[in-house]
């Protein structure tokens, strides 16, 4: 999947469906590899559910998320519900490499439990984030807490390795 705009505004509102732009692999079972998704945008904002994502759920590999925006905003806006960019793992046993997320940018923002992620939930390994950016800005005022970049594993029985993060960022703030 190829998206080339000049302003992008991913808003789901929670209403229990997913919204956004996706290249996954959706099958619980087998399934095929997930695609992989570009996106470039002057300014790209992902809101209160939103998600840009190639996760796999089944035993193919994800596919690869590649961002290149002049700013990026991510935030789920106080709703207890996955916003971002994800190019996961989800399948709880012996689910597929996750894929890879790259993101390009001047600045990002990422706030109330909104998330840059390659993370895997089953055996397959997480896939790496990469991040090149003036300013990164990471805050939190969520139920949990927990927004940021990541790469983990998230298994509660034998879990596959977690990616890595290359952060180049010029300037890091975070924030509670």
């Amino acid at each position: 999947v190829d998206v080339s705009a000049q302003n992008t505004m991913i808003l789901a509102n929670d209403a229990g469906f997913a919204t956004g732009i996706f290249a996954a692999s959706e099958s619980d079972s087998a399934g095929g590899h997930g695609g992989n998704l570009r996106l470039q945008s002057e300014s790209l904002e992902i809101r209160q559910g939103g998600v840009v994502s190639a996760n796999t759920f089944g035993s193919g590999a994800g596919g690869n998320v590649s961002v290149n925006a002049g700013s990026v905003l991510l935030s789920s806006d106080g709703l207890n519900v996955l916003t971002g960019i994800t190019a996961d793992s989800q399948n709880r046993g012996t689910g597929g490499a996750g894929g890879n997320v790259n993101v390009v940018a001047d600045s990002i923002r990422i706030r109330d439990e909104a998330q840059i992620s390659a993370n895997t939930f089953g055996q397959g390994p997480g896939g790496k984030v990469s991040i090149t950016t003036g300013t990164l800005s990471i805050s939190s005022s969520g139920p949990s807490g927990r927004s940021g970049v990541f790469a983990s594993t998230n298994s509660f029985g034998a879990g596959g390795p977690g990616g890595g993060i290359q952060n180049g960022a010029g300037t890091i703030r975070l924030c509670k």
